[in-house]
C-alpha cells in the first residue's frame, strides 16, 4: 500500500513504517478529534501548563464537530461555535479561533485538507474590562506598609511588590523553588506558561532583595538538607501557595485595607475594573515601558516572546543586558518618590 502521508510503498500496517503516520487517518475520514488528538501529541510537550488549559477550554468549545470529518466542516458550523458555545467574552472566543487556525494549519501540513477556514470567522462579543495598573503613590504606600513587619499582612504587600517589580504571573512566583532564586547573582530563572517564558531569566532589582533574601533564608533554616527543593514563598505547612485562596483570603483584604479597592467590593469579577493580582504584571510592563527599557528586553522578561518577536538579536543576549535594562526602571522610580 502507498502512505497516505509520505506517498511510500509501505506494509499494511495501521501506521506507516517510514513517517509513522496513522493509515486509518485520510482526506475523506480524517475528523477534528483525529486531527486534534495528533496535533496534540506534538504539540503539548512543548508548552506549559496554563497555555494547555486554554487549549482544552477552546477544544471542549468544539464538542459538536469532533467526530465530523474536516472535509465536511464548513465556515457556518465553525462560526455558530463562537457565536453560541462561548459565552460573551471575545477572549473565550479568541481562544477557540486560535485552536482553529492551528488545527487547520496542521492539517494543511498533513495534506488533509487543502484550505483553512479560520480567517473567515468573526468575532463579537463582549470587550475585555479595561485594565487597572497600581499608581506610584499606591506603591509607595506599599512600600511603607511592607517595611513595617508589625502589619499584619506585610509579606503580603512584599509578595506584590515582588510581583510589580519582577513581572512575573501570579501563579508564577508561587512555584518558584529555592533553586529557582539566585540571590548572590540577582536574577531569578522561572515562569512557564509558553514555551517563550519557561525558565526564563529575571532580574532581582534591590528594591526587592531584602524580600527575597528574607524568603530564602526562612526556607534554608527550615530544612537545611532539602531547602533548595522547597518552595521560595511558601504556605502555613511549608507548600505551594494557591494563588485563589491568597487572592481571595490576603491580596483583596490588604487591597482594602489601604483603601486602593472598595470596602463593597465583593463580587470580583463583576465588580467595575479595579485592582487584581494580575495588576502588578501590568504595572510591571507599564513602568518598563516608560523607563525606557528596550521593547525586546521587555517581551523576554516578561516570557510574551512569539512568532512576531522571535528576532535572534535578542535570544541570545546575556543576563548582563537585561540587568542593565531593567535597572532604569528602578532608576525611574526613584525618581519618582
Amino acid at each position: 500500500m502507498k502512505c497516505v502521508y509520505c506517498k511510500q510503498e509501505v506494509p499494511y500496517a495501521q501506521y506507516c513504517g517510514m513517517c509513522g503516520w496513522n493509515q486509518l487517518v485520510s482526506p475523506e475520514t480524517a475528523t477534528l478529534r483525529a486531527i486534534h488528538d495528533s496535533w496534540m501529541s506534538k504539540r503539548y510537550p512543548k508548552i506549559g501548563i496554563q497555555t494547555r488549559r486554554d487549549y482544552n477550554n477552546a477544544w471542549n468549545k468544539l464538542k459538536p464537530l469532533w467526530d465530523v470529518p474536516v472535509s465536511k466542516v464548513d465556515v457556518d458550523d465553525l462560526q455558530d461555535v463562537l457565536d453560541f458555545g462561548c459565552g460573551a467574552s471575545v477572549s473565550a472566543k479568541s481562544k477557540v479561533k486560535i485552536l482553529i487556525r492551528m488545527l487547520y494549519q496542521y492539517a494543511i501540513a498533513k495534506r488533509l485538507t487543502s484550505y483553512d477556514l479560520s480567517p473567515s470567522l468573526k468575532i463579537k462579543g463582549r470587550a475585555p474590562a479595561p485594565r487597572v495598573i497600581f499608581s506610584s503613590e499606591q506603591i509607595d504606600t506599599l512600600i511603607h506598609y511592607a517595611n513595617n513587619v508589625l502589619n499584619p499582612r506585610f509579606q503580603t504587600a512584599r509578595i506584590v511588590l515582588t510581583l510589580i517589580f519582577t513581572g512575573f504571573r501570579p501563579n508564577e512566583i508561587f512555584r518558584l523553588l529555592i533553586s529557582d532564586c539566585h540571590i548572590k547573582d540577582g536574577y531569578f530563572v522561572g515562569g512557564g506558561k509558553t514555551k517563550a517564558g519557561t525558565n526564563r531569566v529575571v532580574p532581582i532589582l534591590p528594591i526587592i532583595r531584602q524580600n527575597v533574601q528574607d524568603w530564602y533564608l526562612f526556607s534554608y533554616f527550615q530544612d537545611k538538607q532539602h531547602y533548595e527543593k522547597r518552595p521560595l514563598i511558601q504556605n502555613s505547612v511549608g507548600g505551594h501557595i494557591n494563588l485563589k485562596n491568597w487572592s481571595t483570603r490576603q491580596f483583596y483584604p490588604l487591597m482594602r485595607e489601604l483603601g486602593f479597592i472598595p470596602v463593597d467590593v465583593l463580587n470580583q469579577k463583576k465588580a467595575k475594573p479595579h485592582l487584581t493580582p494580575y495588576s502588578c504584571r501590568h504595572t510591571f510592563a507599564t513602568m518598563a515601558y516608560t523607563a525606557g527599557v528596550d521593547k525586546a528586553d521587555i517581551i523576554k522578561i516578561m516570557g510574551h516572546v512569539d512568532f512576531d518577536f522571535t528576532n535572534r538579536e535578542y535570544i541570545h543576549q546575556d543576563f548582563r543586558r537585561l540587568k542593565q535594562e531593567l535597572a532604569k526602571l528602578e532608576t525611574q522610580w526613584e525618581q519618582v518618590t
